[in-house]
């Protein structure tokens, strides 16, 4: 049994190589055509918008996390313990500013689908980059 991606790589490769070099194809597939579903972004949308609210979810609950350790430690609950109440605290501080940024990031994503999602192509592409000294979300694509 012959592999269909293999044939089809076959098929493309001189095709692809003659485009490369500016000649006109021998043979083969002469024309090819990328066409879009009308709205097939738009339909998407709601993926990075589930998973910015549970993000978002998470970033809440660590937060919630944090203050308690910070209670602990300020009420003196911690005892011979506060060393290790500190650290916890301050992961669930950093879990909580990271997932916030990530939620923020993947709703703006989401809404960047669902406004510019419609019967065109474009192409979107968030990243979130930081550590501890700041954070920031780039939003990079082409516009129709």
């Amino acid at each position: 049994m012959v592999n269909p991606y293999s044939s089809a790589a076959k098929e493309l490769a001189p095709v692809l190589l003659a485009r490369a070099s500016g000649r006109r194809p021998s043979g083969g597939l002469v024309s090819s055509s990328t066409s879009s579903q009308g709205g097939v972004v738009r339909h998407w949308s709601w993926v990075p918008a589930i998973a910015g609210g549970v993000s978002l979810a998470v970033s809440g609950v660590s937060w919630l996390e944090a203050k308690g350790e910070y209670e602990r430690l300020t009420s003196g609950h911690a005892g011979s313990f506060a060393g290790e109440v500190a650290e916890r605290g301050q992961q669930a501080q950093l879990r909580s500013a990271v997932t916030f940024g990530v939620g923020l990031g993947l709703l703006g994503a989401s809404v960047a689908m669902y406004a510019l999602g419609g019967p065109r192509d474009v192409s979107a592409t968030v990243a979130t980059l930081g550590d501890r000294g700041g954070w920031g979300v780039v939003l990079g694509g082409t516009l129709p």
